[in-house]
């Protein structure tokens, strides 16, 4: 920290060499700190600097980075000095995205507090909520769908996917069970059974029981009768 201290004396008159991304792999003095975890050399670069949160050459940001590795008071120093505090980067990807790919749980409540937008869509229309369903990380599957302002319980993306057809394909059954508690649209899961082409495994798996598919592809049937699917 000392050593850091004395460089930002020699060059305090001009900061900006301090933001030098002109290494190879596009890294300033900001993002190297994140990425090592260190948090009170962010705190000293964040007071002397005027971009509190520079994207890299490839469009990475610092918070993208602590997001990502799961440094929550770092993400806190970094949420407290900007103006939009889940700010959209790579393909419309948010911190949000990157933290709820990881289970980073924290993290996510705490983006989650300080940001409208409590499921944000990137350019495919993928949301944090798939991201947590796909991986299985279920507190942050419940965590989005709890929110009042997220409205689409099982949103699809613009490859056809929900949550709900993700938890189903790598077999996270609690996940599955709580979209549909939380108000799971059921025409978006027959929507998925229609535009799979297997079941077994690449696609939209089911408990192996004779009829379920059928039942499930029924318009009538009720989200309480997909939950019996899964109560083994």
């Amino acid at each position: 920290m000392e050593i850091c201290e004395l460089i930002f004396e020699k060059y305090f008159e001009n900061p900006s060499i301090l933001l030098s991304t002109k290494l190879n792999d596009g890294y300033n003095a900001l993002h190297r700190a994140v990425a090592n975890g260190h948090l009170s050399v962010c705190k000293l670069l964040i007071t002397k600097l005027k971009n509190k949160n520079p994207k890299n050459e490839f469009g990475g940001s610092p918070l993208d980075m602590a997001a990502t590795s799961g440094h929550l008071e770092i993400c806190k120093l970094i949420i407290e000095n900007i103006k939009i505090k889940n700010p959209k980067g790579v393909n419309k990807e948010t911190p949000l995205h990157l933290a709820a790919k990881r289970g980073h749980l924290d993290i996510c409540k705490l983006i989650i507090q300080n940001t409208k937008d409590k499921n944000p869509k990137d350019k495919m229309n993928e949301t944090p909520l798939h991201h947590a369903a796909k991986n299985g990380h279920f507190y942050v599957c419940e965590l989005i769908l709890t929110q009042k302002q997220v409205k689409e319980k099982n949103p699809i993306n613009n490859s056809g996917w929900t949550p709900f057809r993700y938890a189903s394909k790598h077999g996270f059954s609690s996940i599955c069970k709580l979209i549909i508690k939380a108000g799971g649209r059921p025409e978006n899961l027959m929507g998925v059974i229609n535009n799979t082409r297997s079941f077994d495994g690449t696609g939209f798996a089911l408990p192996e029981q004779k009829g379920s598919l059928s039942r499930i592809m029924n318009p009538s049937i009720a989200p309480s009768e997909i939950l019996n699917l899964f109560s083994n």
